[in-house]
């Protein structure tokens, strides 16, 4: 069953930069707005030499790939583990589905030979020599070796043709959708802008009429005082002005209040939307942000010693910045980095402010988030100040449970971090404290899909880890564990469409736990079949109520070929046919649709 949708063979020694250069793109080219991404590609970041004992891992992820990619370079072709990977793809998926990206060297074709031209320094492994039967695709990234920017365009043009080829569209649609998402995002941000002007307008034309009210009435009070004898009259009238004048004063304040947090959350919504939309220039987005971000600051100029607004000041920036820095921009790593710095000084003197540690906690959340992928450790040290801060929130407001949500995150995003280093006995213990705080948050929270999502993910996490580690029988259990939390929900009219994507997955668990169980017999295929074609239910529902919608149409096409091969496998060679029909019928439904959000929940 595919996992993985590519499996990337390079050289550790040279090749690591460009692939993960290309995986990034491939994997996030043409993403729908809700996804985190479009395709699943395997990269292995650790040197099989220094600890050969991985390849069982390895052999593993290659099995569960649909395609390789392989890196081809001197440095690859003298690699005995680039070598055996290439040697186990031919042997059991064959070279139609090999790709090649030449990072180094010189490929040219020999239609004599039909086979790459041979000479001593080819830039391909030997397990290739006199295994294709035609030219396969591949690229030239030789300019691009030393690194790429993800974001380049050239490059991204490069990598469209392998993203293309395996998600079975072609190169030109997939990077149309790429024109759509911009404007789209265009389109929102304008939007957004437009109602922090308005709001900024209004407040400052109040605050400005009401102290010129108020220097009006202190102007008349003193006349009326120097008249007192002569004037009473005119001195009450002079009060009842200053009292009408104070009051538009009061008025005009809570305006400006309400008006900062408005915008607040408006800008901060502006940056999470931003988040997810991929393929707008870095030029557009800071444009935009910053224009957002200066009639925030404006706004906050009124009254920026209150530490109100400085906490609010604290939310913006942080989400303000974690856009902007994965836009790459070095600006959005120094903003989210001054909204930390902030909120350690805010904490520092107005110890005990009511919403800090919230502030804190997603102020180092970000911080850990930015640093994750160049610093493990750094990046815990800012997740496990996070956690401190979201437990101390709840411990002190225990009505809170968004703290206590947010905090059985955070420790999911700590094990993720075990589980991309691959120490998955140390993401196992700590999946199963965030699931503890999950159970917490069941008790709590009303009963309904979104407590069923949280606590089916926390127990889909463990399984995954389980599966890594080859315990197929508590990957199983576990799976189940989610499937038991989440089906009672599923026909419930709250349950949102993450909700049913997540019990889809859970399905496909289940199935993929029990084919890897050792030499399964034909009654346990058909459970997993069973099992695939409830997953596939629920992405045919939600593709008939949203047929424009291109996520699920692939999504489908996947499931529709595990089902074709599980068919196959026990000889049901009708279904077989059947869902080979689907799966080209679901790959060409989605060809010309562009990527459209669906609604969602909060995810696990």
């Amino acid at each position: 069953m595919a996992i993985y949708d590519a499996f990337v063979s390079y050289s550790h020694a040279k090749d690591k930069p460009i692939a993960a250069a290309l995986q990034s793109v491939v994997q996030k080219l043409g993403k729908p707005l809700f996804q985190r991404r479009a395709l699943r590609v395997f990269r292995d970041d650790t040197s099989l030499s220094a600890t050969p004992h991985l390849w069982p891992t390895i052999e593993q992820a290659l099995g569960q790939s649909r395609f390789l990619i392989l890196l081809a370079s001197p440095e690859a072709a003298a690699s005995q583990w680039v070598n055996k990977e290439v040697a186990y793809w031919l042997e059991h998926k064959g070279a139609d589905t090999l790709l090649i990206a030449l990072t180094d060297g010189a490929l040219t074709w020999d239609n004599a030979t039909n086979d790459f031209a041979r000479h001593a320094d080819v830039p391909l492994p030997p397990a290739l020599a006199g295994r294709l039967e035609s030219e396969p695709k591949w690229v030239d990234l030789t300019a691009y070796r030393a690194g790429a920017n993800p974001r380049d365009a050239k490059f991204t043009e490069l990598a469209a043709d392998f993203a293309a080829a395996i998600r079975g569209i072609p190169k030109e649609d997939l990077l149309s959708q790429e024109v759509r998402q911009q404007r789209r995002a265009l389109t929102l941000a304008w939007s957004a802008a437009a109602s922090l002007l308005v709001l900024g307008g209004v407040a400052a034309w109040q605050w400005q009429t009401a102290l010129s009210a108020e220097r009006v009435a202190i102007e008349q009070k003193e006349v009326a005082q120097e008249q007192r004898d002569r004037a009473t009259a005119a001195e009450h009238t002079a009060t009842e002005q200053k009292q009408i004048a104070e009051q538009q004063r009061d008025r005009a304040e809570r305006t400006l209040t309400a008006a900062t947090d408005t915008a607040n959350g408006l800008v901060s919504d502006l940056a999470v939307k931003f988040r997810e939309v991929k393929g707008v220039q870095l030029s557009v987005v800071q444009g935009i942000l910053d224009r957002a971000k200066g009639l925030l600051d404006e706004l906050l100029s009124f009254n920026e010693v209150s530490p109100a607004v400085q906490l609010n000041r604290i939310t913006s920036s942080a989400e303000l910045g974690f856009t902007l820095a994965q836009q790459g921009s070095a600006k959005g790593r120094q903003l989210a980095a001054q909204a930390y710095q902030l909120a350690i000084a805010l904490e520092r003197d107005h110890p005990g402010l009511d919403g800090l540690d919230e502030a804190m906690g997603r102020a180092a959340e970000i911080m850990g988030q930015l640093r994750e992928r160049e610093d493990a450790q750094d990046a815990l040290k800012f997740d496990r100040e996070a956690h401190a801060a979201f437990a101390k929130c709840f411990d002190e407001h225990p009505k809170d449970i968004e703290c206590l949500k947010r905090q059985f995150t955070v420790i999911g995003r700590i094990g993720n971090i075990s589980f991309d280093q691959q120490q998955y006995q140390e993401a196992l213990s700590i999946y199963q404290n965030s699931l503890d705080l999950a159970m917490t948050y069941e008790r709590l929270a009303p009963a309904g899909p979104d407590v069923g999502l949280q606590i089916g993910g926390r127990h889909n996490h463990l399984g995954r880890a389980h599966l890594q580690m080859h315990n197929v029988d508590d990957a199983l259990r576990e799976f189940r564990l989610a499937q038991s939390a989440l089906e009672p929900w599923a026909k419930d009219p709250k349950a949102s469409t993450t909700f049913l994507l997540e019990l889809s997955t859970t399905y496909n668990n289940i199935a993929n736990a029990i084919v890897s169980q050792p030499k399964p017999d034909r009654g346990k295929l058909q459970e997993a079949i069973g099992y695939t074609e409830r997953a596939t239910k629920l992405l045919e529902d939600l593709a008939a109520a949203d047929p424009a919608n291109l996520f699920y149409w692939s999504n489908l096409a996947l499931d529709y070929d595990n089902l074709e091969y599980l068919n196959g496998v026990i000889g049901n060679r009708g279904a077989q046919a059947t869902y080979a029909r689907k799966r080209q019928q679901a790959i060409e439904n989605g060809k010309m649709l562009s990527p459209r959000p669906v609604a969602q929940s909060s995810s696990p």
